[in-house]
């Protein structure tokens, strides 16, 4: 009977839909709960799914008495269950989901049976702030206490945020639980137990009665710190823990989507983003507003940037070359104001960022300090398809150390007759050549199909193989959220012209990874702007490298270009990833729809979405393979009035802003591309 009821919730969590309380037809003591519990768990470890940690509940003096029990309830966590940071999920995959702020603790040491709090930190290696997603699978959200139990006490998913030192202080943190980035919940960790590490007591001690014992490596949620906020499509739900940072995902639109004007203005009315289209420059082509679909390429120009510039201009009619220290924004380090929001955006410490130079020139010195062949170790795991810059950088820098591309540069392609590239295929080439690899490196969104790359878990890969990780983000920056620290990647570059919308060719930037930054004695090439900015101007022989990113600076900063990326910089400090990841979320997946629901009217036109259809594997692009036609519908395309670009031999671009495009953009583009591909057909 218990497996049966076993096997009912699992289906239940599988299939997300609802069923009947087990309460109503079967009364379970507590035990027998726990017993369909590790049942339902025990299906899941069949199909593969590993054990990871546990989850306490009831944590709350007030939970406790509200359902009138005396003592704790507990859940089990399996690897399914993890959720990436600013990953996407989909809500038709759960049926009553809520979320919850929580801490989380990592073990180092077992821990089993009665222990102290002093025993029960001994054994932790780190502490994190966390987010549970809670989701019954009872009917209307009622269940009893052993209902509750059974079902793994709604335990569905959860996602941490960034490890901290295990002696850090928790007794008191004020949590907040965000939607949209406004506070949703709010309360303190002692709400967990008067203090978050007697739940880890009490974890030992209830999962020990169950013949189990806390594990090296596993995961204890601690409980909740506030009431659970239920979750609707669209929002990015995050948690800030007072000290410990954060951690957040974002929830897919639902699609429901229509093809007409008025649902547009709908959506347009409803964007928070709205206001900050009338902060860019629209071209206007033969008198009419074009639709604008190329930030890839290249970003609208900021209203703003005439201003910051205007600036900079006049210190310099006022100061001339004393502005580089008179100046209201000093020049001489003009590029340090650039540093706090850059790191922002690609998710590193202040001194792991530095905008400098142009993106090829900057990989070739990356190259230099983190392209160290050998005889034995020489080998390029690269993306087939990478923008050509990036691999005639590959075949110069190979052929500078005395090796031929051919031997030394690894391509992985897409397999026959898909587009993109398989992660797993790019992992199985870094192992199956192993110690002969010295870089993987690849372009973290792929410039042509749009494909973002896992790139935590390829830099694992590398790393596994005693190789070092790189990323070319020209795509990324300022399109998906990125944490490159966390991720463990030792170096990444990017322009700024594309999505931060700098100016054709401006300034780019470099990330270096401090583990490396803060090794001056890393091989690099040297200019006066890397060297120890406290002697700078001293004019001495023997360079000596600033710690960070900075030294790998060569001359200083093009003041003038780096006012305008200011300009755009400040404008994403104000909104945040987090707020343009979510309406790139919903603006993508209506250009998607529209495209779809109009080629679908036309039998004989067949033009290929190429960009993963999984909002996790993109951005904010869709590449279009011409199918049935040819160079001339993207001719006819511009025309008509669209701005997107092409790319050879067949691929047409198309890339919806969200910090300045719009859904009634994208319907309009509906209808250009209707009247498009009927005149196509006569």
């Amino acid at each position: 009977m218990l497996n049966e009821l076993a096997i009912k919730l699992d289906n239940a969590a599988m299939t997300a839909e609802s069923v009947e309380q087990l309460s109503i037809d079967t009364e379970l003591s507590l035990p027998q709960a726990y017993q369909v519990q590790k049942l339902s768990i025990d299906q899941r470890l069949e199909r593969g799914e590993k054990l990871v940690g546990y989850k306490m509940g009831f944590t709350s003096r007030a939970k406790m008495i509200q359902m009138g029990v005396d003592d704790l309830i507990w859940g089990r966590l399996t690897d399914s269950m993890i959720i990436k940071q600013n990953d996407s999920i989909n809500l038709n995959e759960y049926v009553h989901p809520r979320a919850e702020p929580e801490i989380a603790f990592k073990l180092k040491a077992p821990l089993s049976g009665i222990v102290t709090p002093e025993q029960a930190l001994a054994a932790v290696e780190a502490i994190a702030p966390a987010i549970e997603i809670i989701d019954s699978r009872y009917r209307n959200f009622k269940f009893s206490l052993s209902d509750v139990i059974a079902d793994n006490c709604s335990s569905t998913g959860f996602i941490i945020g960034k490890w901290h030192a295990a002696d850090t202080d928790i007794s008191n943190l004020h949590m907040d639980l965000l939607v949209d980035g406004e506070s949703a919940a709010s309360g303190d960790s002692s709400a967990i137990l008067d203090h978050p590490l007697n739940s880890l007591v009490e974890a030992a001690r209830c999962i020990a009665e169950s013949g189990e014992e806390l594990l090296p490596g596993q995961i204890i949620l601690a409980g909740a710190a506030t009431a659970a906020v239920a979750l609707e499509a669209g929002q990015h739900i995050s948690v800030e823990v007072e000290g410990l940072g954060g951690c957040g995902f974002h929830l897919l639109p639902n699609n429901a989507f229509e093809n007409s004007q008025e649902f547009a203005e709908q959506m347009d009315n409803q964007d928070p983003l709205k206001p900050y289209r009338d902060k860019f420059h629209h071209p206007v082509i033969n008198g009419e507003q074009v639709l604008y679909f190329t930030g890839n390429s290249l970003g609208l120009q900021p209203t703003a940037a005439r201003d910051y510039v205007n600036t900079e201009l006049d210190e310099w009619a006022k100061w001339g070359v004393e502005g580089h220290f008179e100046a209201k924004n000093p020049w001489v380090s003009y590029h340090e104001l650039l540093t706090p929001q850059s790191a922002n955006l690609v998710g590193a410490n202040e001194s792991e960022v530095v905008c400098m130079g142009s993106l090829t020139n900057n990989l070739h010195l990356l190259f230099v300090s983190f392209y160290k062949p050998t005889a034995k170790r020489f080998k390029i795991i690269a993306e087939a398809k990478m923008f050509p810059s990036d691999r005639y950088l590959l075949e110069t820098q190979v052929r500078h150390h005395g090796f031929q591309p051919d031997d030394a540069i690894i391509e992985v392609a897409p397999r026959e007759g898909e587009h993109t590239i398989r992660e797993q295929d790019i992992i199985d080439t870094i192992q199956q050549h192993g110690d002969e690899v010295a870089l993987v490196f690849l372009g973290g969104v792929n410039y042509f199909t749009g494909q973002v790359f896992d790139m935590q878990t390829l830099t694992k890969a590398a790393h596994s193989v005693g190789a070092l990780a790189g990323f070319d983000l020209a795509h990324g920056v300022g399109n998906i959220e990125l944490q490159l620290h966390d991720w463990n990647v030792d170096f990444a570059a990017w322009c700024t012209y594309k999505y931060l919308n700098s100016s054709p060719g401006n300034t780019a930037a470099i990330f270096v990874h401090d583990k490396h930054g803060n090794n001056t004695e890393l091989n690099r090439f040297g200019g006066w702007w890397g060297h120890n900015k406290e002697r700078r101007f001293l004019m001495e022989n023997s360079f000596q490298p600033m710690t960070g990113a900075e030294g790998w600076q060569l001359s200083n900063a093009p003041v003038m270009g780096m006012a305008v990326l200011k300009s755009s910089l400040d404008m994403f400090d104000e909104v945040g990833m987090a707020k343009l990841r979510s309406k790139s979320l919903k603006l993508t997946s209506y250009l998607e729809f529209i495209f779809n629901d109009i080629v679908g009217q036309f039998d004989n036109i067949e033009l290929q979405i190429i960009t993963p259809q999984n909002p996790n594997q993109r951005g904010c692009q869709l590449s279009v393979k011409l199918v049935g036609t040819d160079k001339s519908f993207f001719k006819t395309l511009t025309e008509a009035g669209v701005i997107a670009d092409f790319r050879e031999p067949d691929v047409v671009r198309l890339s919806p802003v969200p910090l300045y495009n719009s859904f009634s953009d994208v319907y309009r583009f509906g209808q250009v591309l209707k009247g498009l591909l009927a005149n196509w057909q006569h």
